[in-house]
């Protein structure tokens, strides 16, 4: 992201929310357009303008989700689908855990299907937004989210040797790199042989 860009959206004109409104409603109408590079630049938009004046769009947050949720089914677009993972990246960061609500689970669980995409610049962002989600799960969804890692901490690991270095670099939190740790430990230990204690 350009930084100039993110600092245009927190100039205090743009926070006003009569200047807000029709930029929020020409992008979420913009994230629909026959055109990808139009529907890039659209969900990117979101993003952006969440970072600039989150409290005045946080009343807007459930049509802001659906439309970058939305956009991660766009099968025509790898890079509109990228987008949209670091949108909701930004979004996360921007309303926590808590002000996500019940979209908590579906992005995580979406983003978990992008670890192992063809394409570097999705495993990037997916690695990135997960990060993101963990970081910023409140004690509503930690439980949720430990029995995901559960299921996703291997594949957590191996990405650190993720041959496209955009994806390998990514790092974590770092109570969500104990916790994989954690996982990880339990799991060896569960399948090393019980060996009996030593006879005195």
């Amino acid at each position: 992201m350009v930084p100039g860009r993110t600092w245009l959206m927190k100039e205090p004109t743009l926070q006003e929310w009569r200047c807000l409104q029709p930029i929020l409603g020409a992008l979420l109408e913009k994230s629909r357009d026959p055109s990808s590079t139009v529907r890039q630049m659209a969900v990117r938009g979101l993003g952006n303008l969440v970072i600039g004046a989150p409290e005045k769009l946080r009343k807007h947050k459930g049509a802001i989700l659906t439309t970058l949720q939305r956009s991660l089914e766009d099968v025509a677009s790898v890079e509109v689908v990228a987008e949209s993972l670091l949108a909701l990246a930004k979004v996360v960061t921007e309303l926590k855990g808590k002000a996500v609500g019940s979209a908590f689970r579906e992005i995580t669980r979406v983003t978990e299907t992008f670890f192992e995409a063809e394409q570097a610049s999705l495993r990037s962002a997916s690695f990135n937004l997960y990060g993101v989600l963990a970081a910023s799960a409140t004690s509503r969804w930690r439980s949720f989210f430990r029995e995901e890692l559960k299921n996703t901490w291997s594949i957590l690991i191996l990405h650190l040797r993720d041959p496209d270095p955009g994806a390998s670099l990514v790092r974590a939190p770092g109570t969500y790199c104990r916790d994989i740790s954690a996982i990880a430990a339990c799991s060896a230990a569960a399948k090393s042989p019980c060996r009996a204690p030593p006879q005195k």
